[in-house]
């Protein structure tokens, strides 16, 4: 039996979406960086962000990032599709060869576990298109947010679960 969704429901992920997005560019300018919402990446042709962002620091080259952003609600781990991170890095293509710019495609996972402008997240350098799989224990690359005391502990907790559930060689 397949689960029948609502229009609301479909409402209220994208609103959570949007929230996120606009949250990433909050926390990215906080942090120095001048950065952009493109809020058509979804229903585009064209391979475009969801949050482009470059470093105003005066360092050469220029790191250029380029954000897949994804809210997640009650699941600890989630994967985003090869299709979606093709796309940044078909986007950031034209800056490859530039001196002046390092690009770098990324995947911007927010876990709403709590109250939402606490919510953790966690963000990944993509080194090429795959599928990518994001647990809520794994480690940030570009650190933008504490997790809560909360979290802290379901993350030790689900760790330990894990590292006791593995096969030891």
């Amino acid at each position: 039996m397949t689960k029948q969704y609502r229009r609301s429901d479909f409402r209220v992920w994208r609103k959570k979406g949007f929230d996120a997005e606009r949250d990433l560019v909050r926390r990215l300018r906080k942090l120095g960086f001048w950065c952009v919402r493109i809020p058509t990446s979804a229903s585009s042709k064209e391979p475009l962000p969801d949050v482009f962002a470059v470093e105003k620091k005066d360092r050469s080259p220029k790191r250029m990032f380029a954000f897949e952003v994804k809210a997640i609600s009650f699941l600890p781990r989630f994967t985003i599709k090869k299709e979606q991170i093709q796309k940044l890095f078909l986007f950031l293509e034209p800056f490859r060869k530039s001196q002046e710019y390092k690009p770098f495609p990324c995947v911007a996972f927010k876990f709403l576990r709590g109250r939402r402008r606490k919510a953790h997240w966690i963000i990944k350098l993509v080194k090429q298109p795959q599928d990518l799989t994001m647990d809520i224990t794994d480690r940030s690359d570009l650190e933008i947010s504490k997790p809560s005391r909360k979290l802290v502990r379901y993350i030790r907790e689900r760790r330990k679960h894990s590292e006791s559930n593995s096969p030891s060689s």
